[in-house]
């Protein structure tokens, strides 16, 4: 089960139980949470329209209070997963992801936690990944290079690239000078050569 499931399974226990009667909920062995009857509604960050990534709800009583409830992980089952993810990886791992809707996003100023946020509030009412046309890329040559490979190359992707750039070596050396410039970009694309190593490490390189 994810964070997201969590997130699901409560709402619909939350509901389900504020809405029981007296009666039900005592034959249900739940007599003793009927100030969960004053719950009038449930709803998740992403229904809300919360911009945050992590997942949760917004409860709202009959006296009109409201409580956030929000779910964080504190453990995981995988070694890949014991790790926070990078914004990089959200992104590209994200169901919300389009390479044009982020490019988009990207030339209006957005971060990558914005953007997340934006992908993780459209997901959860349910909206479908954004299809832009005619979204040029601009500014330096340099930017533009990294703005390509953002777009169309998932993090271990780059990641694998460069673990095989690194020892290449040719009779010509203004070439190698060249390949180890690119691999240079790509190690800052990933936010330096620690990333990468990490991520080689775990695609087995």
């Amino acid at each position: 089960m994810d964070e997201n499931e969590l997130q699901d399974a409560l709402k619909t226990l939350l509901e389900e139980i504020a809405f029981l009667d007296e009666e039900d909920r005592e034959h249900a062995g739940l007599d003793g949470a009927s100030e969960l009857a004053d719950v009038k509604r449930v709803r998740t960050y992403g229904e809300e329209g919360v911009l945050t990534h992590d997942p949760g709800l917004v409860i709202t009583t009959a006296d009109g209070s409201e409580f956030q409830l929000t779910i964080v992980r504190s453990r995981s089952e995988t070694a890949m997963s014991k790790r926070e993810q990078t914004p990089a990886e959200r992104i590209a791992k994200h169901p919300m992801y389009s390479p044009s809707d982020l490019k988009y996003l990207r030339k209006k100023g957005y971060s990558d936690q914005h953007i997340l946020a934006f992908w993780d509030r459209d997901h959860g009412l349910g909206c479908k990944p954004v299809q832009h046309r005619g979204v040029a890329y601009s500014g330096e040559a340099k930017d533009i290079l990294q703005d390509v490979l953002r777009d169309n190359l998932s993090p271990q992707a780059v990641a694998a690239i460069v673990a095989y750039l690194q020892p290449a070596r040719t009779n010509n050396p203004n070439v190698d000078r060249e390949v180890q410039w690119f691999a240079q970009q790509l190690r800052e694309l990933l936010g330096g050569s620690e990333h990468q190593a990490r991520l080689a490490e775990e695609l087995g390189l």
